[in-house]
């Protein structure tokens, strides 16, 4: 029996060396343009699933060389505010990542940021999508076929709620 989540672990760093050497200008270009265009003292990632795992992990890595970073699930942004009165300000960047783009948690969460003034760079593997167009900037992770993506509804009853 084939452990999938063992697999998807052990893919992860070729994935990600491949996507840094292939959107490595890409990558440069749009943090350079939000360094330019604010005072980022803080990092704030948050995603739904395997995608808020991405921002855990990358909590530690970036902490771990001296980025003021926090990751949270998104519902923890958009609905419990309280929590994030002086956390959340122009001075933070929010790096939602999503998979399809559609995740409503984390439109939810972009829109909130966006209303405090934070600066927004997505990662998402489908440039169309929502939360690639209601960000400041984004990067086209490309795991995942595009084709797969654009059929993937959230919307109804059940999601919408």
């Amino acid at each position: 029996m084939t452990d999938h989540m063992l697999q998807e672990i052990n893919e992860q760093p070729l994935y990600l060396r491949n996507l840094i050497t292939q959107s490595k200008e890409t990558i440069y270009e749009v943090a350079n343009k939000l360094k330019d265009k604010r005072n980022v003292q803080r990092i704030v990632l948050t995603g739904c699933g395997d995608s808020l795992c991405a921002s855990l992990t990358t909590e530690a890595a970036f902490n771990k060389v001296g980025f003021s970073t926090f990751a949270f699930p998104p519902m923890e942004i958009s609905r419990y505010r309280y929590r994030f009165h002086d956390l959340l300000d122009e001075n933070t960047l929010l790096i939602p990542i999503s998979v399809s783009g559609k995740t409503p948690r984390v439109i939810e969460a972009i829109n909130d940021a966006k209303s405090r003034k934070c600066s927004i760079l997505s990662i998402t593997n489908n440039p169309e999508s929502p939360v690639a167009q209601n960000s400041d900037e984004f990067i086209y992770a490309k795991s995942s076929k595009i084709e797969s993506l654009q059929t993937t509804s959230y919307d109804g009853e059940v999601s919408s709620q």
